[in-house]
């Protein structure tokens, strides 16, 4: 009698190779487009995360800055009303400490700059040479409240003959100045 290889044993490997691969086909597959759409999603979280990470620092550093910022400076930068009459008090003093004549002052209210902030317009003419326009614009901006101007138009004037006094000599001198007027638009912020 001749030997004959059974046919059970290679049936039950083809079977076992089949389920093998049934299974890497239906369930490691599937897992495999799962651990791609994880990696794709956590290097959008990472990079979610480094950017949230960049706020967090800046967001400390303008803590750090603002934390020594007194509130009654910021309150008298912008105020919480309008005050008109504070304003027109700032232009009278500035301008008065630096040889400025002002002819008109008008006010007109602005749409909201930024959610609670408001601004007044305020169109001013004023009268000098162009050194007191300058430090007229420098009092501004030293000023307590906080101001931008927005626009300047110069309109010359006739030349004038002032008398000054000479800082080497201490004498008396005349100088010719050239007298301007000066119209400008300057926003004021208020709460």
């Amino acid at each position: 009698m001749e030997y004959k290889p059974s046919i059970v044993p290679r049936v039950v490997s083809i079977v076992l190779f089949l389920i093998v691969i049934s299974g890497v086909i239906f369930y490691v597959l599937p897992l495999a487009d799962a651990l791609e759409r994880y990696n794709a999603e956590n290097a959008t979280q990472k990079v979610q995360l480094t950017e949230l990470n960049e706020k967090l620092t800046e967001l400390q550093t303008y803590e750090k800055t603002y934390k020594s910022v007194d509130a009654s400076k910021l309150l008298a930068e912008v105020p919480e009303e309008i005050n008109q009459s504070g304003l027109i008090e700032d232009f009278h003093k500035i301008a008065g400490a630096n040889n400025i004549i002002y002819s008109s002052l008008s006010f007109g209210l602005q749409r909201s700059v930024d959610p609670g902030i408001n601004a007044v317009t305020v169109h001013a003419s004023f009268e000098g040479d162009y050194d007191d326009l300058q430090n007229f614009l420098k009092g501004l901006e030293v000023n307590g409240r906080k101001m931008i101007v927005k626009n300047i138009g110069v309109q010359l004037g006739e030349t004038v003959e002032v008398e000054k006094i000479d800082s080497t000599t201490d004498e008396k001198v005349m100088e010719l100045k050239k007298n301007a007027v000066f119209t400008l638009t300057i926003e004021a912020y208020y709460q």
